[in-house]
């Protein structure tokens, strides 16, 4: 399914915890993975030989589980990280970005920086986020997923990928909708179930085409649907959530709630964000190729 992977390290290594989940899903589709890390010349104190060794055992570590791998280090000037990564996806026409998290929600990501909310913001193509601290070290199999439904573009994208990782790892689904109190509040509680169950039944026959074992579940109950997809996923023992998400910067985040930045604030599951539809994301918040004729290592005759 990804066929070019990207995982930035870090300097607090938070992508220790997204590296068992990267070799899961090269390892299926034999992707090739390159291993980024950006160092800042100006502000890390780490020698730059330590950086490079990083990603050198990173690329190790991934040999090892059988992934082809190989590292990138580049080291920038005071610029930002994230801008970076972004860059580098373009560059390489990267299927999938992966990274390690804090888990910081909207509050917190806009006072101390998220590198992973601004790579999301800034890519259409899918993101994967994991916790760290999570307890998987090594590699394993994909075999439970969750996806996230409601009536939005963006999870009719999630329904896809759930639908193609289920198909490539032979992994079981459960799809799962959180009843919305607005809706509830509005339409009457009979209303607003019929809908989300026809929601369920929409997403969960198209999952079953794939020929695996497909689950259906409306989530009610207190609590935001960050925390309650969290708790489904916990429940399920899902071994990787997966679903659509606007990808708001941490401002936007902030003023109009970000499902993905708190979901993955509450779980230690990886969560894959979906690949965005095509024109969802803002003008402004694009990172332009450089022109061809602008690359330092393009030959000339």
């Amino acid at each position: 399914m990804y066929r070019r992977i990207v995982l930035a390290l870090d300097r607090d290594g938070l992508a220790e915890s997204a590296m068992p989940v990267v070799a899961a899903l090269a390892g299926s589709s034999l992707a090739r993975v390159v291993v980024l890390s950006v160092r800042d010349a100006e502000t890390d104190a780490a020698p730059a030989n330590v950086t490079a060794d990083a990603a050198a055992n990173a690329v190790a570590r991934l040999e090892a589980a059988g992934v082809c791998a190989r590292a990138e280090v580049l080291s920038v000037h005071a610029r930002p990280v994230a801008a970076v990564i972004v860059e580098a996806a373009h560059r390489l026409r990267a299927d999938l970005v992966a990274l390690g998290s804090h888990g910081r929600g909207d509050l917190a990501g806009l006072l101390l920086g998220s590198v992973g909310h601004r790579v999301a913001a800034r890519l259409d193509c899918p993101v994967l986020l994991v916790h760290a601290g999570g307890h998987a070290t090594r590699l394993a199999p994909i075999r439970r997923l969750l996806v996230a439904v409601d009536d939005s573009a963006e999870a009719t994208g999630a329904v896809a990928a759930a639908a193609a990782l289920a198909g490539e790892h032979g992994a079981d689904v459960v799809v799962v909708h959180s009843l919305d109190d607005d809706a509830v509040d509005r339409d009457g509680y009979g209303a607003a179930q019929h809908a989300a169950f026809a929601l369920l039944d929409r997403a969960a026959r198209r999952l079953a085409a794939q020929g695996r074992a497909v689950e259906a579940r409306l989530l009610t109950g207190p609590g935001s649907v960050a925390a309650r997809l969290a708790a489904a996923a916990e429940r399920w023992n899902a071994d990787l959530v997966v679903v659509g998400s606007r990808r708001p910067t941490d401002l936007d985040g902030l003023i109009l709630g970000s499902v993905g930045h708190e979901l993955v604030k509450r779980t230690y599951r990886p969560v894959l964000l979906a690949e965005r539809p095509l024109g969802r994301i803002r003008v402004e918040d694009r990172v332009p190729r450089a022109p061809e004729g602008s690359r330092r290592d393009r030959r000339t005759s």
